[in-house]
């Protein structure tokens, strides 16, 4: 069973600036049982400075070339994963990332694939069918661009070339990013023993527009309450790889962390 202190905070209070916030706090909770990371789509600007324990993932050579003296893994989180990283980590860990993948469901069978057993995976990612979101899928590239350069116009968010804009912005597909029932029952389907999808309300994206921001913030305490699924902007989706009874398939040390937290005893 999925268990930590900050994502039970989370589920009790799901505002979207509370899981931004959290991320990096949640992660470190989680590493104290599940020490073995590998970082999706880390790059230039992993979590964590260089740890024997750390690894940093990209799908681009060039990414993971800005940084030294780190663990790295050139592949693609949905094309095939090299053999040596298959059952390696304990902690699989992603931050807006899903949203880019073109196959939501090959993302977390080659999550399976990389975790060892009893190990977890925690994708944060944002959500349809919130409005951004959706206009971002929906609408063609170059509009979604330039809107995107509007609200961050900023030198680290653009670059000019030949007196043109572009955009630092990844294409979005969305695949697997809901906070829906349907959605956990899909990803428990691929093979995870648990699945939990924390659904958080609210967006940073109206704060220019101070009339619609505060209609915006009614309509995220509404959703709040009632905790309308449907709605929600981003999520955590946390799951679980099963322990399986095969004398050493069982990784003994997670069944005996699982033991001392089940039992509320603290480890040292």
């Amino acid at each position: 069973m999925i268990s930590s202190k900050n994502l039970k905070f989370l589920e009790n209070n799901p505002h979207y600036e509370h899981g931004m916030n959290k991320y990096k706090e949640i992660i470190d909770e989680l590493k104290i049982n599940y020490p073995k990371v590998i970082e999706i789509g880390g790059g230039k600007h992993p979590l964590y400075p260089s740890h024997e324990n750390f690894t940093v993932n990209d799908i681009d050579p060039n990414e993971l070339s800005f940084i030294k003296n780190y663990k790295t893994a050139l592949f693609d989180v949905c094309g095939e994963i090299p053999l040596e990283h298959h059952g390696k980590y304990d902690l699989v860990i992603s931050k807006m990332v899903l949203e880019h993948v073109p196959d939501g469901k090959k993302y977390y069978e080659n999550l399976k694939i990389l975790l060892s057993k009893g190990g977890l995976g925690l994708t944060y990612h944002p959500t349809l069918y919130s409005l951004p979101f959706v206009a971002n899928l929906l609408l063609p590239e170059t509009i979604g661009n330039f809107i995107f350069y509007l609200l961050y116009r900023t030198k680290n968010k653009i670059k000019l070339e030949d007196n043109k804009i572009k955009v630092n912005k990844f294409k979005a597909h969305y695949s697997y990013c809901f906070s829906t029932k349907r959605n956990i029952n899909k990803i428990k389907k691929i093979g995870f023993s648990d699945v939990k999808i924390i659904g958080l309300y609210g967006h940073p994206y109206y704060k220019r527009f101070p009339i619609i921001q505060k209609i915006h913030e009614k309509i995220t305490k509404f959703l709040i309450k009632k905790k309308y699924r449907s709605f929600s902007s981003y999520a955590y989706t946390v799951v679980e790889k099963s322990l399986k009874v095969y004398g050493k398939d069982i990784n003994w040390n997670l069944v005996w962390i699982k033991f001392l937290m089940i039992k509320n005893i603290k480890i040292p």
